[in-house]
């Protein structure tokens, strides 16, 4: 039940769907993030609308690191563990050396 719910949150308007974001739990807000995620993969769609997609899923990023960091870093586990960070890394025009750095320290 809970991920068609997710479904439909991810077609809310960004107006009313950012100031709600920070009330949601832990757990809704990381399926939020992840069907972003999986929605800005998604070749049916247009450049435009999966861009919009991965814009989704940093702002959510960033409003929940201004919330709460340490829940911020449970949902990037979560995240990480799903789709690892190549493809993020990729999608943001950062270079797998970068990865490869943050995880020898």
């Amino acid at each position: 039940m809970l991920d068609s719910l997710v479904t439909n949150l991810a077609d809310i308007p960004r107006y009313l769907l950012h100031p709600a974001f920070p009330t949601l739990d832990t757990d809704l807000k990381t399926k939020l993030l992840v069907e972003c995620y999986r929605r800005s993969r998604e070749v049916s769609y247009s450049l435009m609308q999966r861009t919009s997609c991965l814009q989704e899923v940093l702002r959510f990023f960033a409003l929940t690191m201004e919330q709460d960091e340490k829940e911020a870093e449970k949902i990037f586990e979560v995240f990480k563990d799903r789709w690892g960070l190549v493809y993020l890394f990729r999608e943001l025009g950062l270079s797998e050396t970068t990865l490869e750095e943050k995880q020898k320290t």
